[in-house]
């Protein structure tokens, strides 16, 4: 296999980073056209292997980059208004001033009548009252659309540069009129509409804003919700990595797929199925990486760690493991056609500068054991990418080798899978909510309904028909107390002194108005209001308040009356036989 060749086409791609402008596309075609016919030689034929990887990398990005310019916006055209149709793409979101999402343009139309760019994705700002947009929805929009550009302060931000390998032809913002549109709802099978109601029940959930931050990060790549305190605070720890999806999320997400296979592969094995087991494991582990990577988005380090991880399971399957860095070269030139502006991201440095340092050490050394393996990952790549973190973002933490022993294990074995776990789940949350939930409930607002007292439920986890539930039972409570209270008064006047038996009143309609939400009829009968579990307790409470009852009736020198025509005589209080006399 021409491993050099790959690696120059990898290296001539990636010199684009240093080019001051696009050459013209004729010298690089002819230097390959050159290279190709002195590849009959025998003499040099390394060097014009070489030399022929680097003129087609060269050509490549020329090609590449020239098709990307040709799909902006153009400087004379700036501040050109536009009708666009285009789908909602990616996660948008709001700010105090607007609302910011990126729109894949499908047609578009010049309302001063010239003609339109070849646009492709549009980065968009709707400003005032916008509507609530949800990804995969197709709109008609009127928009006032700008050149790309940034400011050119040195030392700053990129911003030009960021939009060119974001794939942004123009920027903009939308007018107000009545043009503005949706024109269709988003398709079931949308990936970003599918993403966007993961993100929305991830934001209902119950939990402090950095929490469903890093539910949003850890499930579908959504990174925008961690605040710039959490973001120094884990890069002063050196887990940043942790908080978005990287190579090491999708590299974990494709072992639970090949552990699964592999098992499943053994058993198709045992079961008379012709299915070698280590293909069946792998794809599995493609598969599990796949679904992460979509989940995220197909963002570029996603993106790039997906490839690295299919190179991988290629280089596996065709048993072509035994060059150590074959993988690696592969993985470089697969990401050297999708993107030759890679290198600009501080992402590619780290990512192939862990797994070459990995493949170096681990490669020839035999295994020692899981804990001397995990301490010694730690250590090689923290000095493998310690030049990398200066040179990135002038700072070293030292504490981080130590702090990823614990935090890896903790967030990737124990946090992601679970995360992932309640994601799967989501298609599933009304049958749970119908089968499952919505009977605890309703047993709950029963108990509550015979206690007199409110459903003990947070208002924010159940849902409408629970707070129904829980709304009817306080107010049938409430009524039923009233009326039993002013049917006491009639039969028990209270005086001006009787401010004991006022209370004892109330405490015998609420007693009765309990029993009588209650199965029994307002008979008094705990066993039948109640359950197992409360009922010692309100046995307890029913004594020691009879018992206070009697002891105020007698101390005001009254016999309470016996029960109305038609009224249960259960809620009589009963005199205690004593054990002596039993």
């Amino acid at each position: 296999m021409p491993y050099p060749l790959l690696l120059a086409f990898a290296l001539g791609s990636y010199s684009s980073v240093l080019w001051p402008a696009l050459p013209p596309l004729v010298a690089p075609g002819v230097a390959l056209l050159l290279c190709a016919t002195a590849l009959r030689w025998r003499r040099g034929r390394t060097v014009v292997l070489i030399l022929l990887g680097v003129s087609a990398g060269v050509f490549w990005a020329t090609l590449w980059g020239q098709a990307r310019l040709a799909a902006q916006l153009p400087a004379a055209l700036d501040k050109t208004e536009y009708r666009v149709e285009g789908t909602v793409v990616g996660l948008p979101g709001r700010d105090a001033r607007a609302l910011r999402f990126e729109l894949l343009v499908s047609r578009v139309e010049s309302l001063a009548g010239a003609t339109p760019p070849p646009l492709r994705r549009l980065r968009l700002s709707w400003y005032g009252r916008a509507p609530e947009l949800s990804p995969g929805e197709t709109w008609q929009l009127v928009l006032r659309l700008r050149h790309p550009r940034g400011f050119a302060n040195p030392d700053g931000f990129d911003y030009a540069g960021w939009l060119f390998t974001q794939g942004i032809s123009a920027t903009g913002y939308v007018r107000d009129g009545v043009e503005n549109r949706r024109l269709r709802a988003a398709s079931f099978l949308s990936v970003d509409a599918w993403r966007g109601r993961v993100a929305a029940h991830i934001e209902n959930l119950p939990v402090p804003n950095a929490g469903r931050a890093l539910l949003r990060a850890f499930t579908v790549g959504d990174d925008r919700g961690i605040t710039v305190a959490m973001w120094e605070r884990m890069r002063v720890a050196g887990v940043v990595h942790l908080a978005v999806i990287s190579g090491l999320h999708i590299a974990l997400a494709a072992g639970f797929g090949m552990l699964l296979g592999t098992q499943g592969g053994r058993l198709a094995v045992v079961l008379g199925a012709p299915w070698p087991t280590r293909h069946v494991g792998a794809l599995a582990a493609w598969i599990a990486g796949g679904l992460y990577t979509l989940m995220a988005g197909f963002g570029l380090a996603t993106l790039r760690a997906f490839i690295m991880l299919t190179v991988f399971l290629a280089v596996l399957l065709l048993r072509r493991h035994r060059m150590l860095f074959a993988g690696f070269i592969w993985a470089l030139a697969a990401i050297a056609v999708l993107e030759p502006l890679a290198p600009l991201a501080a992402g590619f440095w780290l990512s192939f500068g862990a797994v070459a340092v990995l493949l170096a050490w681990f490669g020839p050394r035999p295994r020692r054991g899981h804990i001397r393996d995990m301490v010694g990952a730690q250590l090689i790549v923290s000095l493998g990418t310690a030049a990398g973190l200066l040179g990135f973002f002038g700072k070293l933490p030292l504490l981080a080798p130590l702090i990823n022993l614990l935090a890896i294990p903790w967030v990737e074995i124990l946090t992601v899978p679970f995360c992932l776990a309640g994601v799967a789940a989501f298609p599933l949350a009304p049958v749970v909510d119908r089968r499952l939930v919505a009977p605890v409930v309703r047993r709950r607002a029963r108990r509550a309904r015979r206690r007199g007292g409110p459903c003990q439920l947070d208002s924010r986890r159940r849902g409408g028909l629970a707070t129904a539930i829980a709304a009817g039972a306080d107010r049938a409570v409430d009524a039923r107390a009233a009326g039993a209270g002013a049917a006491l008064s009639e039969r028990h006047p209270v005086d001006s002194a009787g401010a004991g038996r006022a209370r004892t009143a109330t405490g015998i309609a609420g007693n009765r108005a309990r029993c009588g939400a209650g199965s029994c009829g307002g008979g008094g009968d705990t066993r039948a209001c109640h359950g197992v579990r409360h009922r010692r307790r309100f046995r307890r409470s029913v004594r020691r308040r009879r018992w206070y009852h009697r002891a105020l009736f007698a101390r005001a020198g009254q016999v309470p009356a016996g029960p109305a025509d038609g009224e249960p005589s259960g809620c009589r209080p009963q005199r205690r036989r004593s054990r002596a006399a039993a």
